[in-house]
């Protein structure tokens, strides 16, 4: 099962190329012949480069647009170029001829920091692979010696609606003797409350006959069905040189994402163990990480099973829903810095779906079906700091099963102590009060000023103040101050005496820093701030 699942990968990965060459040598340009002409150079290409040219950056869609076949690149002669499919644009990919395998929407020329956004509708063809991808570079025979597409995003957002599209946060390919192929930092977003179906996602691709490298590339699940692989990078590396590096690629679950057909990988390759390449090939599988939670918002799908986890350094939970088990159905490591081993790291984490925990509660965070020969889990730390919401923090134990396949979370601490959040904003509400508390005794000072300035009728008044205060919270609140009130009163002599009467227009501005100690979240809290009031007075 196993080998099958990976020479279909690898399949693919050299039908992708084979795909582009056909189209590139069947097509014909039929649209904007010099926008073409101006990809064509910036990609290194011959002419005739693309089939049908699409749109020209920036390009929003509104209506309801209709792909013809072949390529349909946005081009660009700045950078970076950009796609935005508003909530009334439709794209409708068409039913392709026979030898047609592929229509895609495309960044081309400008190969970096692009940028699509849908939040209406994409539909592939029922019949034909249809792709989405944010920035492409694709060179055959001689051509540059490097080339790249880093720094992509594609994004579908709530509301959108997405079906049948392959999607490419970058794809970088040459087939150029000794040739280097990047795609690093491209970013797959699909936003929860999105409709979003997909044979396959991949945060970077490159393919080269030299040096391919696919690294630090995401890919955010927050929705959708998926019913085939997700990857966040994936190499491919071929004669004469075979090295391949797929490294710090980073997939996201979170929202309602279901991956129950899914295969999620860290990284994947021609070059791994199995394949046929010579046994000089050099290939840097590492550091990819599988998180669970994202943006405070915990993985809570209707099933929380995966088809298959494969070749993660690094699994991590952000945020949890308390009492749901994740299980993955077949589990592997293939990275070669690791030995096999993926650490599973909960040291903090936010629990979903419970108001509170007391102690000795637990629960299975993770279980593995079946874990293949030579791959293994292991715990970055037994200790835990958790969080609910965002008032209640505690402590917890992780556990491993001896026969190494299930994490168990435990309570250690129960959540009675204040987050490290809440007491900063008890604190920042300390500064606030002080800062009001300074301001009355301005406009007080303003109102005996009036009373004593040994005149009667109409005059003007006012008062300045300042100062620097430590307020005691347990820990402390250091503010500085500045505030004034002035107005306008009357001094009118009577038979009693003197009655003062007056408005005055009170202001002030403060800056507080809260001196505590966070623990491990304390890089993540701010501690500065500053506070101001205005307002108008009345005295006599």
């Amino acid at each position: 099962m196993k080998s099958k699942k990976f020479y279909s990968n690898l399949d693919v990965c050299v039908n992708f190329n084979n795909i582009a060459k056909k189209k590139q040598k069947n097509a014909a340009v039929s649209k904007t012949p010099l926008a073409v002409a101006v990809c064509a150079v910036l990609s290194g290409l011959s002419l005739p480069a693309y089939a049908d040219v699409g749109f020209s950056s920036p390009a929003t869609v509104s209506t309801t647009e209709i792909l013809s076949n072949g390529y349909n690149p946005i081009l660009s002669q700045t950078t970076p170029a950009s796609l935005t499919i508003t909530e009334s644009g439709t794209i409708n990919f068409p039913e392709a001829t026979a030898w047609l395998h592929g229509t895609r929407i495309l960044i081309s020329g400008a190969n970096d920091n692009n940028t699509i956004i849908s939040y209406g509708t994409i539909n592939g063809s029922t019949s034909y692979s249809s792709y989405v991808v944010g920035g492409f570079f694709y060179i055959t025979g001689t051509g540059a010696p490097s080339i790249q597409t880093n720094g992509n995003t594609v994004s579908f957002k709530a509301g959108s609606s997405t079906n049948k599209v392959y999607v490419y946060g970058g794809y970088a390919s040459d087939s150029s003797q000794d040739a280097l192929a990047t795609a690093s930092g491209n970013t797959v977003l699909v936003e929860y409350g999105s409709d979003f179906t997909s044979p396959e996602v991949v945060g970077g691709f490159a393919s080269a006959h030299g040096v391919a490298t696919t690294s630090n590339n995401k890919v955010i699940l927050g929705a959708g069905s998926y019913t085939g692989m997700v990857y966040g990078g994936w190499a491919c590396s071929y004669s004469p040189s075979y090295n391949a590096t797929v490294t710090g690629n980073t997939v996201y679950l979170y929202g309602d994402a279901d991956v129950s057909a899914a295969g999620i990988w860290g990284g994947n390759s021609n070059l791994l163990v199995g394949s046929t390449v010579s046994d000089g090939s050099t290939l840097d599988l590492s550091g990819n990480t599988l998180v669970f939670g994202y943006n405070n918002q915990a993985w809570a799908p209707s099933n929380y099973t995966i088809g298959n986890v494969q070749n993660f350094s690094t699994i991590r939970f952000d945020n949890a829903t308390w009492g749901e088990t994740i299980t993955i159905n077949y589990f592997a490591n293939h990275s070669t810095s690791d030995s096999g081993v993926t650490t599973v790291d909960a040291t903090n984490v936010a629990f979903s779906g419970v108001e509170s925990l007391s102690n000795g509660e637990s629960y299975d965070m993770l279980t593995v079906q079946e874990l293949e020969d030579g791959s293994s889990i292991e715990l970055a730390s037994t200790e835990s700091t958790y969080t609910i919401g965002t008032t209640l923090q505690g402590t917890g134990k992780v556990s491993l099963s001896d026969d190494g396949k299930t994490v168990t979370y435990t309570v250690d601490s129960a959540s009675e102590k204040a987050s490290s959040q809440s007491h900063s904003a008890a604190m920042a509400m300390s500064a606030g009060t002080v800062a009001l508390t300074q301001g009355a005794d301005t406009t007080s000072a303003a109102g005996f000023n009036l009373a004593n300035s040994g005149t009667t009728g109409l005059q003007a008044f006012s008062s300045v103040g300042g100062g620097a205060s430590r307020v005691e919270t347990g820990s402390f609140v250091s503010l500085k101050t500045l505030n004034f009130s002035v107005g306008i009163g009357n001094n009118i002599q009577n038979d009693y005496g003197l009655l003062s009467i007056g408005g005055a227009f009170e202001a002030g501005y403060g800056k507080f820093k809260n001196h505590f100690d966070a623990g491990s979240a304390d890089p993540y809290i701010k501690k500065t701030g500053h506070v101001s009031y205005y307002g108008l007075a009345l005295l006599s």
